[in-house]
């Protein structure tokens, strides 16, 4: 088995900042290695097994180069880190939509030394717990790879069809229980007939204009197709394992909107994205998770609002990033417990109408979306 036995860069990324990581990395051990827009990335891959990318979102052939590492066998799993000038919740989406784990402030490089370390730890990773079968619809050739290797990791048996009638003949044939539907797929004009007459559970991944014309009921999810596409895994294990959902005592929401973290008592701020919520806390997405146990600050957007709030909480539930068990992305489980003035209340009160909106006219996740920066 190949070791992880690089840091890669790619892209048009500054001098200095490429002399700052490669003072990070190897002051671990760990070398670093520039891949330009001459170099073959496809031929080069096959021969390394990086521990982790540093891609430069605003390079074109950065973000070829990474949708390539996602297509190689046994790199589809490698830590994708983007760097941006500033980490709103546009570029976290942009840089998802890659197959990518997590964004670095460019002015902040040091903080990619946390998630290194963790990284480190993380190398010799279990295999997933099989949760299911699950069929694929769809023949969009950027969304299909990425998507198949998101559900393949959250412990799925992935088969694909190549469209909406092929699908529900391949479900009832191997035994799966959710179609995934792509962006390509779903707006065809038969699949509505399909979902009122189906056993089967369904998730729509569509753009807005299709999302608006599609509803969910108890065996379909729709889901915005900018949502990051780890919230189609959740809304598949949302479908499959109700009884464990119906338990919480309150139902978690997918939003997407950065959160600004930090152990409680330090004086920088990290940058993680938040991945759903509930009335009690949330789940931030980051390779570099504080311990369970330890007390954060945080900051962030409320829901439905343009108001930001800062809270107090405690890590519940901290998953560090593995290669062959993703049931969820790496990051950890906050459980609030006070906030600034009435900032607790306000949040609270912000997802109480969230939840509302949400069961009065239950659409697509993209109503659960804002990309604000913290």
């Amino acid at each position: 088995m190949r070791s992880f036995d690089r840091v890669v860069v790619l892209g048009r990324v500054a001098d200095e900042t490429v002399r700052d990581i490669r003072a990070i990395a190897e002051g671990r051990k760990i070398p670093v290695e520039r891949w330009s827009a001459e170099t073959d990335v496809a031929a080069v891959a096959s021969l390394v097994h990086p521990l982790a990318v540093v891609v430069d979102t605003d390079d074109p052939f950065a973000v070829l180069a990474s949708l390539t590492l996602r297509q190689i066998p046994g790199l589809g799993t490698t830590p994708i880190m983007g760097l941006a000038r500033r980490r709103c919740g546009q570029d976290f989406l942009e840089l998802f939509a890659l197959g990518g784990d997590d964004l670095l402030d460019s002015a902040r490089v040091h903080q990619l030394g946390p998630r290194l370390d963790a990284l480190l730890d993380a190398v010799q990773s279990k295999r997933a717990r099989m949760r299911g079968k699950v069929v694929l619809a769809s023949t969009e050739t950027r969304w299909l790879p990425l998507v198949r290797t998101i559900f393949a990791r959250a412990g799925y048996d992935v088969a694909v069809a190549a469209d909406a009638d092929e699908a529900p003949v391949l479900a009832m044939s191997s035994g799966a229980r959710v179609i995934v539907v792509g962006p390509d797929l779903s707006d065809d004009p038969s699949l509505g007939e399909r979902l009122a007459g189906s056993r089967l559970s369904w998730v729509l991944a569509c753009t807005d204009a299709v999302a608006s014309r599609r509803r969910r009921s108890d065996r379909v999810r729709v889901v915005d197709r900018t949502m990051p596409p780890e919230t189609l895994v959740a809304a598949a294990n949302e479908l499959l394992f109700a009884e464990e959902t119906n338990k919480r005592t309150s139902p978690r929401l997918p939003f997407a909107t950065p959160i600004a973290f930090r152990p409680a008592g330090q004086g920088e701020d990290d940058v993680g994205f938040c991945h759903n919520l509930s009335a009690g806390g949330f789940y931030v997405r980051t390779l570099a998770p504080p311990d369970r146990g330890e007390d954060v600050w945080i900051e962030m957007l409320a829901p439905t609002t343009e108001r930001y709030v800062r809270l107090l909480g405690t890590v519940m539930w901290k998953r560090a990033y593995s290669r062959d068990d993703a049931t969820a992305p790496s990051g950890f489980g906050v459980q609030l417990r006070e906030g600034l003035g009435a900032d607790l209340e306000t949040y609270v009160a912000c997802y109480q109408k969230l939840l509302a909106e949400a069961t009065c006219d239950p659409g697509p996740l993209s109503q659960r979306l804002a990309v604000g920066s913290p």
